[in-house]
C-alpha cells in the first residue's frame, strides 16, 4: 500500500521529470543512450537512486519546485542553474527574483493535494493516507527549498 501511494505522489510530477530530463541528476544518467524510453531511464533512475522506499518522493518533488521557481521567477533553466551551483538554495533564488519560498511550495503542496483529492476520491488511499502525505511533502518541500550545495 506505501508503495502506490509514493507511487501515486511521484505521478503527480512525472511531467515535470520529462520536461528537465536530466537536471539535478548523476552524470551517469546524463550520458545514458539517447534511444532509450522514458519511461525505462526513469524506472532505471529509481531503481538506483531510491534504494529506500522513503526517498523516493523526493525527486520528483523537487523537480516541481524547481519547475515552480523557473515560472515564478522567470529565470532560465540555464540561469536557475548557474544560482544554484554558486550556493544558492531555491528559496534564496525565489526571493531574489521576486518570488518567494511559501509561494513556490504552496503551489506545488496545491497540485499535489488535487492529486491526493482524486485518489481518495477513486478509493485508492484513505484520508488519513492523505495526511500523511500532504504532511510528509510539504516538509519535504521546505528542506529542498532551503537545501543548498
Amino acid at each position: 500500500m506505501r508503495s502506490s501511494i509514493i507511487k501515486l505522489v511521484v505521478g503527480t510530477v512525472v511531467a515535470v521529470g520529462l520536461i528537465f530530463g536530466g537536471f539535478g541528476v548523476s552524470q551517469t544518467y546524463a550520458q545514458a543512450d539517447t534511444t532509450a524510453s522514458a519511461t525505462s531511464a526513469a524506472q532505471a533512475h529509481k531503481r538506483d537512486r531510491c534504494p529506500r522506499e522513503e526517498h523516493c518522493g523526493r525527486a520528483p518533488l523537487a523537480r516541481a519546485l524547481v519547475k515552480e521557481t523557473l515560472t515564478q521567477t522567470g529565470l532560465t533553466r540555464e540561469q536557475l542553474k548557474a544560482e544554484l551551483q554558486a550556493g544558492k538554495s531555491l528559496a534564496q533564488v525565489a526571493a531574489a527574483n521576486g518570488s518567494s519560498e511559501q509561494a513556490v511550495v504552496d503551489v506545488v503542496i496545491a497540485k499535489v493535494t488535487a492529486r491526493l483529492d482524486k485518489a481518495v476520491a477513486n478509493g485508492k488511499i484513505t484520508p488519513e493516507q492523505k495526511a500523511e502525505i500532504l504532511a510528509r511533502a510539504t516538509e519535504r518541500a521546505a528542506e529542498i527549498m532551503n537545501k543548498t550545495k
